[in-house]
């Protein structure tokens, strides 16, 4: 399975992947991307799947947590993540062989973060496929609308 996470925040759209330790522990991973909300589909296209490209499998535990940058916080130009996710709206992408799985997310504020809303996930069908590339775009717009 590979994952990534997008959150949509005051107009803009960040795209990250996520990759899984040695450990089993999901982590943020590069590459961290925004875009405009309203931008073209084509580059919302082109960036789900390079963050989907880039979910990797046993990747090295990370030996040491403190002091560690954070990308997003650094491209959204904001100085902490409880900052950030106080206008944030998150979901998460699963995507197994051709099925793409978008899952909305409850932002439960600083001290419980956000939690999976499974029960409204979306499902895309061959999501790369150019003839797709509108129905990504309302399937990304559908599963923020999802989120609470």
């Amino acid at each position: 399975m590979k994952k990534a996470f997008l959150y949509k925040r005051e107009g803009k759209i960040y795209f990250l992947s996520s990759s899984r330790t040695t450990s089993g522990v999901w982590i943020d991973s590069a590459p961290f991307l925004s875009l405009e909300e309203d931008a073209e589909s084509s580059l919302k296209r082109e960036y789900v799947k390079m963050v989907m490209e880039s979910s990797k499998y046993e990747i090295p535990h990370p030996t040491t947590w403190s002091n560690v940058p954070s990308p997003l916080l650094q491209i959204s130009g904001v100085k902490s993540w409880i900052i950030f996710m106080k206008l944030a709206k998150c979901c998460s992408l699963e995507q197994k062989e051709n099925d793409l799985k978008f899952i909305p997310y409850r932002n439960l504020g600083k001290k419980y973060g956000y939690k999976s809303m499974r029960e409204k996930m979306l499902v895309l069908n061959d999501p790369f496929n150019i003839s797709n590339i509108e129905k990504l775009k309302d399937t990304i717009n559908n599963a923020f609308e999802l989120c609470e």
